[in-house]
């Protein structure tokens, strides 16, 4: 059984969103065919699907 291994990004900078990737990695794992990141402006949602 492999572990449950949840990406990060390569990029120092990029902090604190580990809840983010965590939620998406589960969404992706669970099958998701599209995901919609949603938010109001500047909070980072092209830079989380890019890091992602």
């Amino acid at each position: 059984m492999t572990p449950n291994l949840i990406p990060e990004s390569s990029n120092p900078e990029f902090i604190g969103r580990e809840g983010a990737f965590a939620e998406l990695h589960t969404k992706i794992r669970q099958g998701a065919k599209v995901i919609v990141i949603q938010a109001p402006g500047g909070v980072g949602k092209t830079t989380l699907a890019q890091e992602f």
